[in-house]
């Protein structure tokens, strides 16, 4: 027996499989990482189903059978932001980075690591240099899974005082903030070296 429902996602990666059919790897708000097929995929010319790849974010209907495969029924609204980000080498970089570290560290459901992708995969969609909102998605990304508490990061005091205000400032905001390439560099290391010692 299938099972129909209404879900959100961003498109991970995409694949044809033999000459019909495409398959999609997405992050949705309410299952996290799954694998979806849309059946005859490669012959619909229907932009939306063919505009289906990664930095794309959807509403839809999906089907779930007693297999548990996953198929796309319907969709109701699809923003595309693959361009945008490919006219800038180090925002579709930093885009790929963040598809990586959902992919990496939160495969399963979480609503409001899925809002902080989408919004930050816009605005850098958007920006003149993502680098401050990629660390931005990069801070709050940490604290969603529980790696960072401001109250108890033992960092030198600079540090410490940019890591609160990237923090407190919305993404959108992020690229206001006035950061140089060096902290940005020691902050992301540090970032990174906690969510690999979370991992293992």
């Amino acid at each position: 027996m299938e099972v129909f429902f209404k879900d959100q996602a961003v498109v991970v990666s995409r694949r044809f499989i033999g000459n019909n059919d495409v398959a999609l790897s997405i992050y949705t708000k309410s299952m996290g990482i799954e694998s979806v097929v849309i059946q005859n995929g490669q012959f619909i010319k229907n932009l939306p189903y063919t505009y289906l790849d990664k930095f794309t974010y959807f509403e839809g209907v999906f089907i779930k059978f007693r297999n548990d495969k996953i198929y796309i029924n319907d969709i109701d609204k699809v923003y595309t932001l693959g361009l945008f980000l490919s006219r800038d080498y180090n925002n579709i970089t930093n885009g790929y980075r963040m598809l990586d570290l959902i992919y990496k560290y939160s495969p399963y459901p979480d609503g409001n690591i899925y809002n902080l992708l989408k919004k930050s995969l816009y605005h850098i969609s958007k920006s003149k240099d993502g680098y401050k909102i990629f660390l931005s998605f990069l801070v709050k990304f940490n604290y969603l899974l529980g790696i960072y508490d401001p109250k108890k990061i033992s960092w030198d005091r600079e540090s410490f005082r940019i890591l609160s205000t990237i923090f407190k400032t919305k993404v959108q905001d992020a690229e206001n903030l006035k950061l140089d390439r060096y902290f940005y560099e020691k902050l992301y290391n540090r970032l990174m070296e906690n969510l690999n010692r979370w991992l293992s």
